[in-house]
């Protein structure tokens, strides 16, 4: 179903879709915003299609983004949703009086290089969106940058259950405690290393990894207690994720996490730091477990039990379906035209 929008002119997206995502996540779902609105996504610029992970994605990354500025006086607005991947360094977006531009910001930019020249380049953008209240209120307090938190969208998963074997072909032993890692980004791999090697004698605790480097495989290969996957198409990572006990993201830093959001609408609890970011997302204990430091993280994993999956996770991370972000950005839009 297609967001219906007020009556405004069309709107500009610009960006990618991350391969890395399932076909229900991913931030580009905010190209479905719908009518009157153009997407511009790096699949359909001129070598669009290479990995990301490749050394010359610089490459099109800069098409895509000398497209878009020219393209961008044909719209009233232009939205770039991962801004700070696609923009061209050290070039920013003058402001146009008719013309507005939008930059959704995903990344820690105290973590990227050259991020005094980043700040700079945000400050001349006509709104900023991130997907945290600590990034807003940091931009804020260290750069005087005004930015909007809006939420990361997520839909409920949809999939087909079916059996998941691990990269031995071993399956999940439902008699025990099961508790999945998904991802990496900002994920904190000497803490989740430590911690599975301290339960390693335990056999009624089982770990199970999911998309994490290879260099973190490597070193977990040989653990038993250590479930250890390929990559796994979408009804292979729900079903997992639907048949685990707990999801265990050990984050270093978050602004919004796909995986928090779809263990959520499966009713999969979380194990996850008291930090800025992931309140934002997280439903509050009892339903979610959150831990300060390492002890007592330790000490929860000691005394955790099977929960009992109730649909109170589910009823409140559906706050976050995108339709409701949609009806957030309508409120953007209109009043950067109305300036």
């Amino acid at each position: 179903m297609r967001h219906q929008k007020r009556n405004r002119g069309r709107i500009l997206f610009s960006g990618f879709r991350d391969p890395s995502h399932s076909k229900q996540g991913g931030y580009d779902w905010i190209t479905r915003y719908g009518d009157p609105a153009d997407t511009l996504l790096l699949s359909e610029v001129p070598l669009g299609k290479m990995s990301m992970k490749s050394k010359l994605i610089y490459l099109p990354l800069a098409i895509l983004d000398i497209i878009t500025r020219i393209r961008r006086r044909k719209y009233p607005i232009t939205h770039l949703f991962y801004a700070d991947v696609t923009v061209l360094k050290f070039i920013p977006y003058f402001k146009l009086k008719k013309h507005k531009t939008v930059a959704s910001i995903h990344m820690d930019v105290d973590q990227r290089k050259f991020s005094k020249s980043f700040v700079w380049q945000l400050r001349k953008f006509d709104k900023i969106i991130v997907l945290s209240t600590c990034y807003a209120k940091r931009l804020k307090d260290k750069y005087g940058i005004d930015a909007c938190f809006v939420p990361h969208g997520f839909n409920r998963p949809e999939f087909e259950k079916v059996e998941v074997r691990d990269n031995k072909g071993k399956t999940l032993d439902h008699n025990i405690i099961n508790i999945l890692t998904v991802g990496k980004m900002y994920r904190d791999f000497s803490l989740y290393e430590r911690v599975v090697r301290k339960f390693a004698a335990c056999s009624q605790i089982c770990f199970h990894l999911v998309g994490a480097p290879n260099d973190i495989k490597d070193a977990c290969h040989d653990l038993e207690n250590v479930h250890i996957y390929n990559r796994l198409d979408d009804n292979e990572f729900y079903s997992l994720m639907s048949e685990a006990d707990y999801c265990f993201l050990p984050l270093s830093f978050a602004t919004a996490n796909n995986a928090l959001l779809e263990s959520q609408y499966l009713r999969l609890p979380l194990i996850l730091p008291e930090i800025p970011g992931v309140t934002d997302y997280a439903a509050p204990a009892p339903y979610n477990l959150f831990y300060k430091d390492e002890e007592q993280l330790v000490q929860m994993i000691s005394g955790i039990r099977k929960p009992e999956k109730t649909e109170e996770l589910e009823r409140y991370v559906s706050r976050f379906a995108w339709e409701n972000i949609y009806k957030e950005l309508d409120k953007i839009y209109e009043d950067l035209q109305n300036e």
